[in-house]
């Protein structure tokens, strides 16, 4: 759905950025190159209470943000910028994200709730669901207290806690 054009490129890179980090829409907004640790697969984000974190990248996600950058308008102040004529280099709001993110889904054909903090749950709950606890995603989704963890990302539907090795 993203295409192979320079917006394309760019929303490929955000898509998987969300997904690798969990990042919070502000978070991504704010990036700048100075950020990007891309040759040791990090970058540096500035969220909710201005708490920064470093946050793990994927190959497939760097490979995706260093071909942004190949496209990437010069000088622009912040990692993922606009294109359009109109606003050539100015950073991305999370108004144009989330907008981004609608027209990606009408594209695809997919129905549902698509917002950026959705990446972020889908994050949580693989983490959970691959064997990773609480503790550990507490520090991933940059939480202060790993209660804020359990009780938005520790929740199981009936069929995810089907078991049965269980006796009742």
């Amino acid at each position: 759905a993203t295409g192979l054009d320079e917006a394309g490129v760019r929303d490929r890179a955000i898509l998987l950025f969300l997904l690798d980090t969990g990042a919070r829409v502000a978070g991504v907004v704010g990036l700048t190159l100075a950020n990007m640790q891309l040759d040791h697969k990090r970058a540096r984000v500035k969220e909710k209470g201005n708490k920064e974190r470093l946050v793990p990248l994927t190959d497939l996600t760097v490979m995706h943000l260093r071909a942004w950058l190949a496209v990437r308008p010069r000088g622009a102040d912040k990692f993922f910028c606009s294109i359009a004529p109109q606003s050539y280099g100015n950073a991305l709001t999370p108004t144009g994200i989330r907008l981004m993110l609608k027209r990606l889904q009408k594209r695809a054909g997919i129905d549902g709730r698509i917002n950026p903090h959705s990446f972020r749950h889908a994050l949580g709950r693989a983490y959970l669901a691959n064997g990773g606890n609480a503790a550990m995603l507490r520090r991933v989704m940059g939480h202060t207290n790993v209660s804020t963890t359990i009780n938005f990302y520790v929740q199981y539907e009936v069929d995810e806690m089907v078991d049965d090795t269980l006796v009742w």
